[in-house]
């Protein structure tokens, strides 16, 4: 345990594996070394190690503790993987050890959400702030699943908690802007999350030149660098009077569904001509976002799930894929078009996209980019949704040339890509 402390997990493991050799009735011991695995990232080990001291003495309260927390972190993977009932059942048996184990209902309106009940989602998170007041997290799961209804108003205030729940502002408080007009002040606008999302937020870029600032700064990806006009956020912030999370804007104007400045397109840049031989309509496909993303596996395709489009005659299929997925495109029996090598960041991906068709993707970056572009653009979205797409909708307020095609449920991507291919053939 001495050098457990220390955060050698893995000598820790060793050691006191060798004492459970020589006494495998010591539950503690048992205990001790679930700690040691779950120090090392192996949850599934870790829960039968608390079982085991567990069935050793029913009574083990630290070991009744850990379970529950643990049996709670399990869940909250397994939602993410999209595997929901297991992540309510493990939830479930937390709760069993622990009622008051706010983290547990926390994950348990996650899974719930999951499986597209959002009404049993809130009710979770309602109990998690109830046992938990100051429980950031389950401030920001309760204002995403209240923008998922469309109520921007509950919404947007309980998603400020986001800095609190993952992660400190990088900039001093006293300088962050909430809306008031600032003549000759200048605004550094940054980028707190990721591409698409800083993509759908600079749309307030006009509204912000309003408020009476005499410089806004962009300060963002690498990627973005070129498609905004800003500044890269790998390098020190310019100087600045006032700054404002980019994802904070929606709450700064007061949006609603019904006032989402929604004009497009606001993003403008030159057609490339890299397709200028290409015949028939152009398309252009994206089929997996990062593997950064935690939900990642639910937003994600393989480019063999598309084969219906495939089939559709006359068109000319074209690549979008960038990262992660486009390795894929190798070993592809398909004739698509791929150019990607030559986009050095996202103000060429909206080149190559200014001389396309018609945008198929599922809800990565690219959606935002041909969205902002002004181009027809089909999204093949996940069961849960996200909160920005809201549920059961096939439009968005924020993209008018975007159309959503949906999950009918959770895993089948079968009958939406169904759904496009048909569509294709009239477009």
């Amino acid at each position: 345990m001495a050098v457990f402390q220390q955060g050698r997990h893995t000598e820790a493991e060793r050691l006191i594996s060798a004492a459970l050799a020589l006494n495998p009735a010591n539950a503690p011991a048992h205990n001790n070394l679930a700690n040691a695995l779950f120090a090392q990232d192996r949850l599934e080990e870790a829960i039968a190690g608390y079982r085991r001291a567990l069935e050793l003495d029913p009574a083990y309260a630290d070991a009744r503790a850990n379970l529950a927390a643990r049996l709670s972190n399990l869940a909250g993977r397994l939602s993410d993987l999209g595997r929901p009932d297991e992540a309510v059942a493990h939830c479930e048996e937390a709760l069993a050890l622990r009622p008051e184990l706010a983290e547990a209902h926390n994950n348990l309106g996650n899974a719930h959400q999951a499986r597209g009940d959002i009404d049993a989602a809130e009710a979770s998170y309602r109990r998690a702030l109830e046992l938990k007041p100051d429980f950031a997290a389950a401030k920001v799961n309760l204002g995403l699943s209240r923008l998922l209804r469309g109520d921007y108003a509950a919404g947007l205030p309980l998603f400020e908690s986001r800095f609190a729940a993952f992660g400190r502002v990088p900039f001093d408080a006293a300088q962050r802007w909430s809306g008031e007009k600032n003549r000759r002040k200048s605004l550094l606008l940054w980028s707190e999350q990721g591409l698409g999302d800083s993509i759908m937020m600079i749309r307030y870029l006009p509204l912000l030149k309003e408020r009476g600032f005499e410089r806004v700064i962009i300060y963002t990806h690498p990627a973005l660098v070129r498609l905004l006009g800003g500044v890269s956020s790998r390098e020190p912030a310019p100087a600045f009077d006032l700054h404002c999370p980019m994802m904070s804007l929606p709450l700064v104007f007061g949006s609603r569904l019904e006032t989402i400045p929604a004009k497009v397109p606001y993003l403008k840049i030159e057609a490339s001509k890299k397709l200028k031989d290409l015949p028939s309509w152009k398309v252009g496909i994206s089929w997996a976002g990062t593997k950064e993303n935690r939900k990642n596996a639910l937003r994600s395709l393989r480019l063999a799930q598309l084969a219906p489009l495939f089939d559709v005659p006359g068109v000319s299929f074209v690549s979008l894929q960038k990262g992660d997925g486009a390795e894929e495109l190798a070993s592809a029996p398909w004739k698509i078009t791929n150019r990607m090598d030559e986009c050095a960041d996202l103000a060429d991906t909206a080149a190559l996209i200014g001389e396309l068709d018609l945008v198929i993707t599922v809800d990565t970056a690219i959606a935002h980019l041909a969205g902002a572009l002004g181009k027809p653009v089909w999204m093949l979205n996940r069961f849960e949704s996200e909160w920005r797409w809201l549920r059961s909708r096939e439009d968005s307020p924020w993209y008018p040339t975007m159309q959503l095609f949906n999950q009918p449920r959770l895993g089948d991507w079968g009958t939406p890509i169904a759904r496009i291919a048909a569509a294709l053939r009239g477009f």
